[in-house]
This record gives structure tokens, C-alpha cells and sequence, in this order.
């Protein structure tokens, strides 16, 4: 295995150049360019190491929630439900006003806030609903149901709560 005469870096078996220094393996002096020779080798860089492979855990919750390992995805989806929350609370206020229409009109758009951010999730990716919507693949759309859906059910509960009817 030829060794480099300058920088004394092992080379493989038909190695013609020093990928290092510049230095032609067959001759031992340096190929001219058209900056001229170096009058020093130059400093050998660190290459990088071989990252390794993610954890069983991690590649299991990748594999339905991509969007979680994505940290600008997952802080979105995570933000946007956490909106929803807020509007869901906001909702449940105003019906306790009197104005169930109106709680129900802000309860759906709380829904809506809270799908788009499990479709983020689901999806491994920023976009509108009903884009991100079209690439959840099937084995993903019961967990997308039943994420958005158990908030539904109960934001029901809590409205019947709410009313003063006791839930069946």
C-alpha cells in the first residue's frame, strides 16, 4: 500500500494521488497547478464519523408519526394543537354563556386547528389540511381519527357537562 511522502497518509493499493496534499504517488512530487507548489502540506481534516443508527424506539415512532422527529414539523403540530386547546377552553366558555351556537361554531374551528396539527404529525410535514391530508398513507388514517376524534368526544362530554346533563 503506497504511503504518501509528505503527509505519510496510507493510500489503497492504486492510489496514483494523495487526496491530502496533492502529491503524485508515482513520482513523489507534487502535480503543479496553476497556484503553484505548496510549500507546506496542508492540515489533514478530521472526517466525519458514521453516524449511528437511530434507536428501535425512534424508528418505531417514525415510522407513524414522522412528523415528531422533524423538529420544525413536531413544534408546529405540537403549537397548533395546543391553539386548539385554547380555542376548545374558548368554546367550552361561551356555552356556558348562553350561546351554544356560537360554541359550537368555535369548537369546530378548534377542531379543525387540532386536525391540522395531527395531519402535521401523521404527515412529516408543514402544509395546509387538506394537502397534508392526501399524503397520510392508510395504516396512518385510524391513528388520524383517533387523535382528532378523541378530543371530539370529549369536547361532547364536557358540553353535556356544561349544559348540567349528566354524560350516559
Amino acid at each position: 500500500m503506497p504511503v504518501c511522502p509528505r503527509c505519510q497518509c496510507d493510500r489503497g493499493a492504486d492510489a496514483v494521488l494523495c487526496i491530502d496534499c496533492g502529491i503524485d504517488l508515482r513520482t513523489g512530487r507534487p502535480i503543479p497547478t496553476a497556484h503553484g507548489d505548496d510549500a507546506e502540506p496542508p492540515r489533514r481534516v478530521a472526517r466525519a464519523k458514521e453516524a449511528p443508527p437511530p434507536p428501535a424506539w425512534a424508528l418505531a415512532i417514525g415510522a407513524w408519526l414522522p412528523g415528531l422527529l422533524r423538529l420544525s414539523t413536531a413544534l408546529a403540530g405540537i403549537l397548533v394543537s395546543l391553539l386548539a386547546a385554547g380555542v376548545a377552553a374558548l368554546a367550552l366558555f361561551i356555552f356556558s354563556l348562553g350561546a351554544p351556537f356560537a360554541a359550537v361554531t368555535i369548537g369546530a374551528a378548534g377542531l379543525i386547528l387540532h386536525a391540522q396539527g395531527v395531519a402535521r404529525l401523521l404527515s412529516g410535514r408543514l402544509g395546509l389540511l387538506h394537502d397534508v391530508l392526501t399524503e397520510i398513507d392508510g395504516r396512518r388514517w385510524g391513528l388520524f381519527l383517533l387523535l382528532t376524534g378523541g378530543p371530539l368526544a370529549t369536547g361532547l362530554v364536557l358540553l353535556k357537562v356544561a349544559s348540567g346533563e349528566a354524560p350516559e
